[in-house]
């Protein structure tokens, strides 16, 4: 971790499942963001989310489906 230069910690969220502690880091991340540029899977849920939740923000999006 030496080499990171934003790094932010969220250990409020340890105790909680990975879909519910993913969701509240992605909205964290998304309200100090302006845009953002999204690769998914049309089964990624978590990731199709955000991406909505940033439309909602009326952030830039832009969301590349792998599959």
């Amino acid at each position: 971790m030496q080499n990171v230069t934003d790094l932010i910690t969220m250990p409020q969220n340890d105790n909680l499942s990975l879909d519910v502690a993913s969701k509240l880091c992605n909205s964290r991340l998304l309200s100090e963001s302006d845009q953002l540029i999204a690769f998914a899977f049309h089964e990624s849920q978590t990731v199709i989310e955000a991406t909505k939740e940033a439309k909602e923000l009326e952030m830039l999006v832009t969301t590349l489906f792998l599959d």
